[in-house]
């Protein structure tokens, strides 16, 4: 069965998701989810050093310790609604850079906080969207640049017409879907969350594309589950599109809308009543 009829199919026996009410998860859901996928270890001292009997219990008190100061960071920098940084961005329609693996995209959460991170994968597309896998670099902040290691995936949903057109073209229709990649990646992302970060995993469903690209996230960067699963409100650019003028592309506005031409038009009429 090709992807672009699994949505619609495999829809009808998916299991209920994690409940919502107004596009948000609700207090029970959000307490559990936001559980990182590792069990409890006290304290480093206890663990003894037995060599490779003990490197796993090691390793995941390092994951614990990460995991830890990403969620300090983020919540230290969070977006100007005072939301956790979510892992999934819209990218704007605004500008004139073309999408394509290793464009460098930079997401604003508030005025002196913004996210860089480089498009990694294609992963999906609708009939006018498409859905990038994104690896962070850093964040500039106002006490300076903070580098991301180790990585950390994200997702982004971008105008189909903004992409390469290579992502439009036959090579890639197996990876098409008939309904929204917006509601379908934010619908995976907070399943797959959920599923892997909840004692009494989901039952997800097998063969569909986007929700193992986010299995994938997740397992190779666990500190995922620091971040925020809703869509982001965030303006989110191309780097190579930041040096243009907010207007471009617009089409200017009557007069009475357009302050600039406003102030010229009125600056013509006092020259010429001055002429006169």
């Amino acid at each position: 069965m090709s992807l672009s009829q699994s949505p619609a199919a495999s829809a009808r026996s998916l299991p209920t998701s994690p409940s919502r009410n107004s596009g948000h998860h609700s207090d029970s859901t959000a307490r559990t989810v936001n559980l990182p996928p590792f069990s409890t270890v006290s304290k480093i001292s206890e663990v003894s050093d037995n060599g490779p009997e003990d490197a796993p219990v090691r390793q995941e008190l390092a994951a614990r310790a990460m995991f830890k100061t990403v969620e300090n960071f983020l919540d230290l920098h969070r977006d100007a609604y005072g939301a956790r940084q979510s892992a999934l961005w819209l990218f704007t329609e605004w500008g004139r850079a073309v999408l394509c693996l290793g464009t460098i995209i930079c997401h604003r959460l508030r005025v002196g906080v913004d996210c860089y991170a480089r498009i990694v994968q294609f992963i999906a597309r609708s009939h006018n969207e498409a859905l990038f896998q994104t690896k962070l670099i850093g964040w500039q902040t106002p006490k300076g640049w903070h580098d991301q290691s180790p990585d950390v995936f994200h997702y982004i949903v971008a105008p189909l017409e903004r992409c390469n057109p290579e992502f439009s073209g036959p090579g890639w229709s197996y990876f098409t879907y008939d309904d929204s990649i917006k509601r379908l990646a934010e619908d995976a992302i907070a399943r797959v969350k959920f599923h892997l970060g909840n004692p009494t995993p989901l039952q997800l469903p097998g063969g569909d594309h986007i929700i193992g690209w986010m299995i994938q996230g997740f397992k190779m960067s666990p500190v995922l589950h620091a971040f925020d699963t809703r869509l982001s409100t965030g303006l989110t650019v191309a780097v190579d599109d930041l040096h243009l003028p907010i207007r471009v592309d617009m089409v200017p506005a009557p007069v009475a809308l357009n302050p600039v031409a406003l102030t010229v038009s009125l600056q013509t009429c006092l020259l010429q009543n001055a002429d006169s």
